[in-house]
């Protein structure tokens, strides 16, 4: 039995898939079917049911995914301990950000670590929070930044700087402050997705209004706050967004924007790291990198 044997029975598991599992894992297909069948001769029981539709664990493929996955978990911790003890911080580096960290917050810290150290590379991927973090448990990326807390995924989160949601509205929308649910609820809106933590944010806002999606006047869900920018901007509706991501419109006089000063639009943007899994003294750089630069991202 071989530790790359155990690593494509996990991916396949992982992916469902044969093809998408030797893609994840830098393999050829075939490679990953020997490597499957290698385990089942040994092991002398049937680990992947595969079928033209699905491809998933039998019942003793579950319950050795669990051992496998403890082996190579432990492997990857030996590694990354024994990295520890190198000085050098080079390779890549994956991150993955919900959008206003992604767009807004990253690549400032990234272009300063670049300078420090430029023999790391980056790859960086874009999801909504929860996503964020299901890819940083299953070890997708190392490191990750949202706007919400996501509990019961295996991560820990960690505030590394404010923000300030603010309702958003194009310039030549009459609309009278304060913020209240009368007049939430008469002009158009436009909605961020499901699972975004800009839209929780929201909704958790507009619950202490009284109010919900229900309620108002949606007129659009989009899933990037540089599209809903652009709607606002045409005039479609107002939305609730991060005032990091609307700044510069907002200065240009592209966009205005009502803030009634309720605690309840604070927010804090989360490191997030899974538990119980050292970093690499790279992902470590970047966790300095993000605790030393908050303050300045905020003035910036």
């Amino acid at each position: 039995m071989h530790l790359r044997q155990l690593e494509a029975f996990v991916a396949v598991c992982d992916k469902e898939s044969f093809s998408k599992a030797a893609q994840s894992i830098y393999l050829s297909q075939p490679t990953v079917s020997a490597h499957i069948r290698a385990l089942e001769e040994e092991l002398g029981v049937d680990l992947i049911v595969r079928s033209t539709k699905s491809t998933y664990p039998t019942g003793a493929g579950k319950v050795f995914y669990r051992y496998a996955r403890e082996i190579l978990t432990t492997k990857e911790r030996a590694l990354l301990e024994m990295g520890r003890y190198r000085t050098e911080v080079s390779g890549t580096l994956t991150v993955a950000a919900s959008t206003v960290p992604s767009q807004y917050i990253l690549p400032r810290v990234l272009c300063r670590m670049r300078r420090a150290y430029p023999d790391l590379d980056y790859r960086t991927l874009q999801m909504d929070s929860r996503e964020v973090a299901l890819g940083v448990a299953a070890n997708d990326a190392e490191v990750g930044l949202t706007g919400a807390r996501i509990e019961d995924v295996g991560c820990q989160f960690e505030p590394f700087t404010t923000d300030r949601m603010v309702l958003v509205l194009p310039v030549n929308m009459a609309v009278a402050a304060p913020i209240d649910a009368a007049m939430l609820r008469r002009i158009p809106f436009i909605l961020r997705e499901s699972g975004s933590g800009t839209r929780q944010e929201a909704a958790r806002y507009l619950e202490s209004l009284g109010l919900s999606a229900a309620k108002l006047s949606v007129v659009a869900e989009m899933q990037s706050t540089e599209s809903i920018k652009q709607a606002v901007m045409a005039g479609l509706g107002a939305s609730i967004l991060s005032k990091i991501a609307v700044q510069t419109e907002v200065e240009e006089g592209r966009l205005a924007i009502i803030d009634d000063g309720s605690p309840m639009l604070d927010r804090a943007f989360y490191i997030v790291t899974a538990k119980n899994r050292p970093l690499s003294p790279a992902a470590l750089k970047l966790v300095e990198y993000l605790r030393e630069f908050a303050s300045p991202m905020q003035d910036a």
